[in-house]
């Protein structure tokens, strides 16, 4: 019955959350008009690599190309499947946790992971949520693997080759989506697989054949993917299709920029190692101090009262004020790959010493495997960890762990040492929720200001409109502007970035080529994106101005490692004819400039 009510309330903040960010999620320029742009051409009978260039597996767009299919092609039917499927997140999460825990910290777990990754955007660009993520790759995969730990968990439970089998498929998919999600997964697979051999000593003849049930599933999905492609491409350019995440990673440079660098923390890497280890100094010492406290607190007198009916609630509020006060909540993320390695370590021993006991195994076995997934994940951004930007999807695992170490395992514990639990217990209640109150804030200041509507109908879309934030207010106006005086016939391509204008407008780009971005550039190589656009012609051009310092280059078209040949030829080729703004690149100016191509 608790579990029910449970239910209930973080289904009423899934829904408050749902109404308080409706519409805000998206960035007007930034990524996410190739997530509807990609799908919409796929829907119309376009394929993949061949007609729409992609730096990621095929997955996530087909799966996305079939709903526009099926629900027609519009915002809203991705934001409604992605609440779907960030429903089925937070209950798989909810599920594992409750597995290997009690109520009381799934819901905790949760309610951290609907308020603080699910809705909210933290920095001025969008996307990084789950309703509108960046690259829906990131939010398939995380809810794949998910998926794939709960048949793992469960099979292992009731030693069911099927529920591997079928973990076997998921991990097939996820396989078509992003690398780093994958090499997590794998790393969780590798520690399952051998964790059951041990605490399933009178069933091992079931290990070798539920593994291979496993591993046959997995090649299902990238089978028929290859198949389908290569019925539309050669076999190699199919293959590559299968494995862009890997390709762009491995065979590249893609990755290898400013940008990247800074993502993981490896431009100044001393101050950031420096960093982590202070936070983490900073979070030994709560721990340590809170167990203290609980070990003592029946011998302080004077501070009984907290359990009174008087002064438990003023005890417990001022406590909170001072999570707010001394806790660094932003800062604090970066010690995650240390909390997240000494987890895995207390894991790894809780693990064994209870090896002979298989129901007190069992429950620790969905922690050390999630653990394990958590640990390899934050390996992207291992020396800048945060909760915001990529952090929505690569810090949401190890910020679960935290979740359930601090409510739960340490308490549990301290109980087996003497201490009582239930303060440590309370005082991390009490933190997460301060922790919790300050993202939202920070999220709410932001969508506060999201009042401008972009796009129409089933489109539209909230976002800001300030002089700095300029994107909203200038694709309105182009976008009006083409659809009163350009053809729906006629071929369009924005550079470096804004495919949003194609998808609003619904313009065509002739060239398989969305993004003019450094890292497409690299991958594609600007030599070959040059040969399609010069072969394709399209009708119009669009250049759009991007800030680009953080790639470490200059804006697109006036640096010689950045689209320069590109906008040689479009000089020799195209005219303008119309300005929103202050001319983007020429001048350097917040705009966008159509061209029209010379007759």
């Amino acid at each position: 019955m608790r579990l029910e009510r449970d239910v209930v309330v973080l289904a009423i903040v899934f829904a408050m959350l749902t109404v308080w960010s409706w519409l805000k999620w998206p960035d007007p320029l930034i990524d996410f008009g190739r997530e509807l742009y990609t799908p919409w051409q796929l829907s119309s009978g376009k394929v993949l690599y061949r007609d729409v260039a992609s730096l990621f597996g095929p997955f996530s767009q087909y799966f996305n190309a079939i709903l526009f299919q099926v629900f027609g092609a519009s915002l809203r039917t991705l934001v409604i499947a992605n609440l779907i499927i960030f429903a089925m997140i937070a209950s798989g999460i909810h599920h594992l946790v409750t597995g290997s825990s009690d109520r009381v910290t799934a819901s905790w777990a949760t309610l951290t992971t609907l308020a603080v990754f699910g809705f909210s955007q933290y920095v001025t660009v969008g996307n990084y949520n789950f309703i509108t993520p960046y690259s829906h790759e990131a939010s398939h995969s995380i809810a794949l693997s998910i998926a794939i730990l709960v048949c793992l968990v469960h099979g292992v439970r009731t030693r069911g080759i099927g529920l591997f089998a079928a973990g076997g498929l998921l991990f097939g998919l996820l396989l078509l989506t992003k690398a780093e999600t994958c090499v997590a997964m794998m790393a969780a697979v590798a520690v399952a697989f051998p964790a059951w051999w041990i605490v399933d000593g009178e069933n091992r003849r079931l290990v070798f054949p539920s593994v291979l049930a496993f591993l046959g599933c997995a090649a299902i999905a990238p089978l028929a993917f290859w198949l389908f492609l290569s019925s539309h491409m050669s076999t190699l350019q199919a293959l590559r299709g299968l494995g862009s995440s890997w390709w762009v990673l491995l065979a590249t440079n893609a990755a290898q920029n400013e940008f990247y660098i800074r993502v993981m923390g490896f431009r100044d890497p001393g101050r950031h190692a420096l960093e982590m280890l202070r936070q983490f100094s900073g979070f030994i010492i709560f721990v340590f101090a809170v167990w203290q406290l609980d070990r003592h607190w029946l011998k302080f007198n004077a501070l009984r009262s907290f359990h009174s009916n008087v002064t438990g609630p003023l005890a417990r509020m001022s406590l909170l004020l001072v999570s707010f006060a001394l806790v660094p909540w932003d800062e604090l993320p970066s010690a995650l790959p240390l909390i997240t390695a000494c987890s895995v370590a207390i894991l790894a021993v809780l693990f064994y010493r209870a090896r002979h006991d298989r129901e007190r195994a069992l429950k620790l076995f969905p922690q050390i495997v999630w653990a394990v997934f958590s640990l390899v994940l934050l390996s992207k951004i291992i020396l800048n960890v945060r909760l915001y930007h990529y952090g929505f999807y690569l810090a949401l695992p190890a910020t679960v762990l935290l979740v359930v170490m601090l409510v739960y395992t340490i308490p549990s514990l301290m109980v087996h040492r003497g201490a009582r639990g239930h303060v440590f217990r309370s005082v991390s209640v009490l933190m997460l929720i301060a922790g919790i109150g300050m993202h939202v804030a920070v999220a709410h200041s932001r969508y506060s200001q999201k009042r401008h509507s972009v796009g129409s109908g089933a489109d539209r879309f909230l976002a800001f409109d300030t002089k700095e934030r300029w994107e909203a207010r200038a694709i309105n106006d182009v976008v009006s502007r083409i659809q009163a005086n350009v053809p729906k016939e006629a071929t369009m391509v924005v550079f470096p970035e804004g495919v949003m204008i194609n998808y609003l407008s619904r313009h065509n780009n002739p060239t398989p080529y969305i993004s003019f971005m450094l890292p497409e550039l690299r991958a594609f190589g600007e030599d070959r994106m040059l040969q399609s656009l010069d072969a394709a012609a399209p009708d119009y051009a669009l250049l759009v101005y991007r800030d680009t310092t953080e790639y470490g280059v200059r804006s697109f078209g006036r640096d010689p490692e950045y689209g320069q040949s590109i906008m040689k030829w479009l000089d020799a080729n195209y005219v303008s004819v119309f300005v929103t703004g202050d001319r983007p690149v020429r001048e350097g100016g917040l705009g966008i400039e159509i061209l029209r191509r010379n007759r």
